[in-house]
């Protein structure tokens, strides 16, 4: 996951540096509008973070707005307009994408709405008004899953995003970040200031994550009967107390054991060279990303820093790093489709009555699952 979210990363990069120089030319209004509308859309998209929404607004918008009302009140429209980005992006998450997705039992399982940590978030976020637990975890969680998982709950819109306003805490030193790499060429004091500023948005960032899981801790270890006698959902339950389901998956997991002799050594092979490669990709990307990438800012130029080409950020190292990824999701949809030809002969009464063999020997066990696939 760290190395997909690093090629993102520098795609996220190269985006925003086209889409700066797209918008050099538009008024102020038009740039707010698109900025609005583009910034909604990348908050969609769960492996992008909200931090390089809101550096990009702070070039943007200062860009446009500072020759009209000065540096400090064009920041102050770039706060604002960050703001309003993430609020709508919340509402959007939350009623179009959440609400849509809670009505599939799968889904809900998949979130967990019957743990006792999703629990006590619906009663933490079901609070109205503010509350230290509340904005923590509106603000410390990730952007997509915590407003999707709102709309699953179907929690009040307006209390959601009332309790997300203090996120302007986050967006005040991304915003002044992107604006002051504006500033960068003007000296090298400037391209410092814009790296601090940075460095507090991660700070505060890690301390509204810390504070999320501080206060859902807190809440269970004080509230724990309470939490234990909300009620689950039904649907949900039902669907996890399947006997059939429990029972295929110890048949799954006898099938798919390792030092079984019904595991191909073709696929352990697949599987021990891809870990290798992956090891060799993450120590690449995540310790020696210099080496994969050429230095490249959202503010340079596609144009001029990388001759016109976009391709020119990746280094031959970066190149690997790019290839064994796809390697590994190649290898990923291979193993998959493995796996599901190999328990597509298993029959509902079959996977109903393994658990009750007469056999206790796991070697007759093997042998009858062995024969039956």
């Amino acid at each position: 996951q760290r190395r997909v979210h690093g090629g993102v990363g520098k795609g996220v990069t190269l985006f925003f540096s086209w889409f700066i120089r797209r918008l050099a030319h538009l008024s102020l209004s038009a740039v707010l509008l698109i900025y609005l509308i583009v910034g909604m859309i990348i908050f969609l998209l769960p492996p992008i973070p909200g931090v390089p929404v809101y550096v990009v607004g702070g070039i943007i918008v200062v860009s446009k707005a500072e020759n009209l009302f000065g540096f400090w009140p064009a920041y102050g429209l770039a706060c604002i307009a960050g703001l309003i980005v993430k609020l709508f992006s919340v509402a959007l998450q939350q009623k179009l994408i959440g609400e849509t997705l809670g009505t599939n039992v799968k889904i809900r399982q998949m979130v967990g709405v019957n743990t006792i940590s999703i629990k006590a978030i619906k009663r933490i976020l079901q609070t109205p008004g503010f509350s230290k637990a509340k904005v923590a975890i509106l603000i410390g969680g990730p952007d997509w899953p915590v407003t999707t998982l709102t709309g699953i709950l179907h929690l009040s819109v307006f209390q959601m995003l009332l309790g997300t306003l203090p996120v302007i805490i986050l967006v005040i030193p991304c915003v002044l970040a992107g604006a002051l790499l504006l500033k960068a060429h003007q000296g090298h004091s400037w391209q410092t200031f814009a790296s601090f500023a940075l460095a507090m948005a991660g700070f505060t960032q890690a301390l509204a994550m810390l504070g999320a899981a501080y206060f859902i801790d807190k809440y269970i270890e004080e509230n724990s009967e309470e939490v234990k006698q909300m009620e689950d959902d039904s649907e949900v339950l039902a669907l996890e107390k399947s006997k059939e389901d429990d029972q295929m998956d110890a048949v799954k997991e006898l099938a798919l054991n390792w030092y079984s002799a019904m595991f191909p050594f073709w696929v352990k092979i697949m599987l021990v060279i891809t870990s290798i490669v992956i090891c060799i990709d993450c120590y690449l990307s995540m310790l020696a990303p210099s080496s994969c990438w050429q230095p490249f800012e959202i503010t340079d130029s596609i144009q001029e820093d990388l001759h016109g080409n976009f391709l020119n950020i990746v280094k031959t190292p970066g190149w690997f790093v790019l290839l064994t990824s796809l390697e590994g999701l190649a290898c990923q949809l291979i193993y998959d489709r493995w796996f599901k030809s190999r328990l597509q002969n298993i029959s509902p009464e079959f996977a109903l009555g393994f658990p009750t063999l007469e056999s206790d020997n796991d070697h007759d066990r093997e042998a009858i699952t062995e024969e039956l696939l």
